[in-house]
């Protein structure tokens, strides 16, 4: 049933965030699980654990079934193959989430960078720039950090 869904929201995406219904909804869904791909991706390296985690925190995020989430997360690897700037991909999700909401998202995108045990420069580097974009303060993009690396160390 998404799956239609989401074929829609990759022709409509650039208005999909003038909308505030269904479309909208899934075009934010789009825009986090590409920024989690893009997370994947920064190190250019993946042995899977990476994949299965995004997947996971996808479907506990939204609230998905295993289905949905494999189909949002097909789109979400061809949009983020597609994008040019991360400002496509974060300007709906600054306009459209508040401060928690986004404090969430780059806890997931934190995760996905130590979801290896260790911190790529570059992972950092692109979690610092989404957070930026977002307008999360570097304070709370550390307090953040912080949380996920304890949650680790446990």
């Amino acid at each position: 049933m998404l799956k239609s869904v989401f074929i829609a929201i990759k022709k409509q995406f650039a208005v999909a965030d003038e909308e505030h219904g269904a479309n909208h909804e899934n075009a934010l869904r789009l825009a986090t699980a590409a920024l989690l791909v893009e997370m994947g991706r920064a190190d250019h390296y993946s042995d899977g654990d990476e994949a299965a985690l995004i997947l996971e925190l996808l479907r506990d995020h939204f609230v998905m079934e295993s289905e949905d989430v494999g189909a949002l997360y097909e789109f979400a690897t061809e949009k983020a193959d597609q994008v040019v700037s991360l400002h496509e991909l974060t300007s709906l999700l600054h306009r459209s989430l508040d401060e928690e909401e986004r404090g969430r998202l780059l806890e997931m995108m934190w995760r996905v960078a130590y979801a290896d045990k260790r911190l790529d420069p570059l992972e950092d580097s692109l979690v610092r720039k989404v957070a930026d974009l977002l307008y999360v303060r570097n304070t709370s993009l550390m307090k953040i950090r912080e949380r996920v690396m304890s949650a680790i160390d446990q």
